[in-house]
């Protein structure tokens, strides 16, 4: 049986600055879902310098 939920998503848009602190309700929620799951979610920019990517690994020991 699959032991992780792996999901990537990426876009070709303006992207952001992942230097910058994230203080908006929008992270927060999003940074205390994963807590909740205990998974991990990485964030960074797209190789061709354009846009962004985003993967979320969730465990799936909790489905036992």
């Amino acid at each position: 049986a699959p032991t992780l939920l792996s999901i990537e998503v990426g876009d070709d848009g303006i992207g952001f600055i992942l230097d910058e602190k994230r203080t908006g309700i929008g992270w927060w929620n999003i940074r205390h879902r994963v807590n909740q799951l205990n998974a991990n979610i990485a964030i960074g920019l797209i190789p061709m310098g354009k846009g962004c990517q985003v993967k979320l690994t969730i465990p799936l020991e909790h489905a036992k």
